[in-house]
């Protein structure tokens, strides 16, 4: 009797301390292990290419074995020497802004982070040519028309169409316009196809040009546009006019 009474008290006194020792502050439920990132790959510019563009922009493909949102870091090198931008997104894809030298080597990486572990990729290489460049088309499409005549003396804008051959450049515009056939410049650096025009005199020839300019300074002038104002009401003109049938009465 005293045996098993010695067996009930010391398990008694035990269990406790072993119910202690498993739900004390050491003891963590495990948690789930976290994989990291798939190494990002796919490139563009793809690896040892020539890269056209003089701005550069690069994408790249990736995925996380855990479906975690994933931060990339973008690294760019000049002749694989140091590191000329780095930047980062959520996207698979970047426009850097970063302007390119004319024939250099470029490398660069994206680094994916899952917020606990990183996979780097390779360092990939591109190369840039020579650039060309072509100067602006000539400026066309004239409005007032090339030699047209009774043009009111109010509100008028001239406008053209432009173009450049090579997709990347942004054109500007100096418009020139004046009673000499030579006419000086009245507005610079226009980004728009149309200059509104401040009043004008009746019965004049005006003389127009513009010239447009590419983001290398290269430059093309359209020919000299004239146009002519109506005649001023009461005058000579504007009777045999309204005796023909040729102009308003109405009109300025």
């Amino acid at each position: 009797m005293r045996s098993t009474l010695r067996y009930i008290f010391a398990v008694t006194t035990l269990f406790p301390a072993a119910l202690f020792f498993s739900c004390g502050e050491d003891a963590s439920p495990i948690s789930p292990g976290n994989s990291p990132p798939h190494t990002p790959y796919l490139p563009e510019p793809a690896d040892s290419s020539e890269y056209t563009s003089e701005n550069l922009t690069v994408s790249w493909e990736c995925s996380d074995p855990d479906g975690d949102l994933l931060l990339y870091t973008v690294q760019v090198k000049e002749s694989d020497d140091y590191v000329v931008f780095a930047g980062q997104t959520t996207l698979k894809t970047m426009d850097t802004g970063h302007g390119l030298l004319r024939e250099t080597m470029y490398t660069w990486r994206v680094i994916a982070n899952d917020g606990l572990e990183l996979s780097e990729s390779d360092w990939w290489t591109f190369f840039t040519p020579a650039w060309s460049n072509d100067p602006p088309y000539q400026p066309a499409d004239p409005a007032p028309a090339d030699g047209a005549v009774d043009i009111q003396i109010t509100g008028v804008h001239l406008s053209w169409s432009a173009a450049d051959p090579d997709e990347d450049d942004i054109l500007t515009y100096d418009v020139y316009f004046g009673t000499d056939s030579n006419p000086e410049p009245v507005a610079t650096g226009l980004t728009e196809t149309s200059y509104a025009l401040p009043s004008l005199d009746h019965d004049t020839v005006y003389f127009w040009r513009v010239v447009s300019t590419d983001s290398h300074d290269e430059s093309t002038s359209s020919p000299v546009w004239t146009f002519t104002t109506r005649a001023q009401p009461g005058s000579l003109l504007s009777r045999i006019s309204r005796l023909l049938g040729l102009t308003d009465d109405s009109a300025p």
